[in-house]
């Protein structure tokens, strides 16, 4: 079977596709050729293995065919193409792996007001520095965490 978007070979199993990381179920794969059984069993004998769900990845895939996360120091190209330079204006929380500007800036969780407001008269100190606790950044885009 063929990818539908990309048209590289599938492994036998997959829900995904290992190089551009298409949702097969929503992308029909297509009928092909059988691979090599040679190259099968030298892929066999360099198998790395998927860091979120441990699923077996074939050498040159650069997603999981079980998950579609991506995998680890591979290069992975955004859908949409390249993304123009973003200049954020003064105070505008910026994204430091896409350099998107969609991102949701970070504040104060409420367990640390709580904590603040019911333990001030008992450690006014200790419940004053839980008011420096922040939530990290998130981006919208990639969903990367960060402070």
């Amino acid at each position: 079977m063929h990818c539908g978007r990309c048209t590289k070979e599938l492994p036998t199993g997959a829900t995904h596709c290992p190089y551009c990381g298409a949702d097969l179920a929503t992308i029909p794969a297509t009928p092909g050729g059988a691979a090599n059984a040679s190259a099968q069993t030298a892929a066999a004998e360099r198998k790395a293995f998927c860091v979120k769900c441990g699923a077996p990845l074939p050498p040159s895939a650069s997603f999981c065919t079980q998950c579609s996360s991506p995998r680890p120091g591979a290069v992975v190209q955004p859908p949409n193409g390249p993304v123009a330079p973003v200049y954020p204006v003064a105070g505008q929380v910026v994204c430091p792996r896409c350099r998107s500007t969609n991102a949701l800036k970070g504040k104060i969780p409420q367990w640390a007001l709580l904590v603040a407001i019911i333990g001030a008269p008992f450690t006014c100190l200790l419940s004053l520095l839980f008011l420096f606790v922040k939530d990290p950044n998130k981006c919208i885009d990639c969903q990367f965490e960060f402070k």
